[in-house]
């Protein structure tokens, strides 16, 4: 055979297994960079060449001039094409997903005020750049209290439909987006898997890379909310806003008790709404948040019991005085049992009103990680209808386990000893 013979078989045995390697490929990626050597930023565009995604990333610019790019995993070794001349270092990060969010607006608009909410589209892309949701962005809004105060800003989306994200269970429209205090990232997961093996609840969470408008903002915590569908609850709030179509939550009015004086404040010993109807049951469900004065303040709805603990009421969140004066009695009976002396007929009271269970591995949970915010916010309390009160989920442990110190009698980076209890 001659050589031309031999030249034209190799070709066309090389064009059939591309041909097969290509076809066997769900999909290809490309990742276009244009730099821009006047100094502004360098846009940079990974797409999807089968159609499921496109997005851009644009390249972060130090003040000593140099560019940074950076990238989800699954665009290393993607880098095909680039135009232009300029410093540009390139970065990519673990394999975990990633969350791209373009907002109606500049991200200064919700940034500069926790109570400000804008809306737009997502895109979730698992590890491998497979997409996971691709849809509407119903709400974003700023969450936490003193992690709000850090220029890593957490927080709340809600998306225009329910999804399953892998690593989570079920599907939940609901999420955080949490920006940890802990740089590890260890100390939420340890205590949300500590918590279900002493018999409490957590909730599930995945870190993500999260970009906004473009911009890579760094590594999140994505964990699905607390809410009385990922508890399995009976959706309370949503049966009380059916039982008054005609009053808008936005043009109730607030009903108080008296005022109460403590340390920190003067504070409202019970706050509830003018709703004029009821569910007919409702013994359920209720997710409480044992809160402090300060953060109480700011509350739409929730009380404060005999021994001057601030419960917030999540959900609903805006009680009916029927609500109020139910799970406010009931929390109250709660406590009047546990604080009575310990013995067989205490323990069977008690354990016709709480989930003794979740509450001993709650406080354990509490103890071993020695949690500065126990006792003090952070703390949920969950009950469906004819139900009992449950403890959980555990929740926010990133100053916990000697990060932060707040009682100099307690040793918190000491693993003996107790804090808890003592709190």
């Amino acid at each position: 055979m001659s050589k031309k013979w031999k030249a034209l078989c190799l070709l066309l045995l090389s064009g059939i297994f591309l041909l097969f390697f290509l076809s066997g490929l769900k999909q290809t990626r490309t990742v276009y960079i244009n730099t821009r050597p006047d100094g502004g930023s360098i846009p940079a565009t990974a797409q999807l060449t089968n159609g499921e995604a496109v997005v851009s990333i644009d390249a972060w610019r130090s003040q000593s001039g140099m560019s940074y790019l950076f990238l989800p995993s699954w665009a290393e070794d993607r880098l095909l094409q680039t135009d232009g001349e300029a410093s540009l270092t390139i970065l990519t990060g673990s394999d975990i997903p990633s969350v791209f969010l373009t907002l109606k607006h500049d991200l200064s608009h919700i940034a500069s005020d926790k109570e400000q909410s804008d809306s737009g589209q997502a895109l979730i892309l698992d590890a491998d750049g497979e997409t996971v949701y691709s849809g509407g962005l119903a709400r974003i809004k700023g969450r936490g209290n003193t992690s709000w105060e850090q220029d890593k800003k957490p927080y709340n989306i809600t998306l225009e439909n329910s999804v399953s994200i892998p690593g989570m269970s079920g599907q939940s429209a609901a999420y955080s987006l949490i920006s940890s205090s802990d740089l590890t990232f260890l100390r939420n997961r340890i205590s949300s898997e500590m918590g279900v093996l002493a018999g409490t609840s957590a909730m599930p969470s995945i870190l993500v890379n999260l970009y906004i408008n473009n911009s890579f903002e760094g590594v999140y915590e994505l964990c699905q909310r607390i809410t009385p569908k990922t508890l399995g609850i009976t959706d309370l709030e949503e049966l009380t806003a059916q039982s008054n179509p005609l009053q808008d939550i936005e043009t109730l009015d607030q009903l108080t008790t008296g005022l109460t004086l403590d340390d920190w404040n003067q504070s409202i010993t019970g706050k509830w709404w003018d709703y004029e109807n009821n569910p007919e049951d409702i013994t359920g469900g209720y997710i409480l948040e044992s809160d402090n004065a300060m953060r109480y303040t700011d509350e739409d709805s929730g009380f404060i019991l005999d021994s001057g603990a601030y419960m917030v009421s999540k959900s609903p969140s805006h009680l009916t005085e029927a609500q109020y004066q139910y799970i406010r009695s009931y929390i109250q009976e709660c406590e009047n049992v546990m604080r009575q002396s310990v013995g067989l007929d205490d323990c069977q009271a008690l354990s016709a009103l709480i989930d003794i269970p979740s509450f001993v591995g709650k406080y354990l949970v509490e103890e071993v990680s020695k949690n500065i915010d126990c006792s003090a916010t952070s703390q949920y309390f969950y009950k469906d209808r004819n139900g009992i009160l449950y403890a959980g989920p555990v929740w926010d442990y990133d100053w916990a386990y000697g990060v932060e110190r707040i009682q100099e009698d307690i040793d918190y980076m000491d693993p003996e000893g107790f804090s808890a209890r003592e709190i």
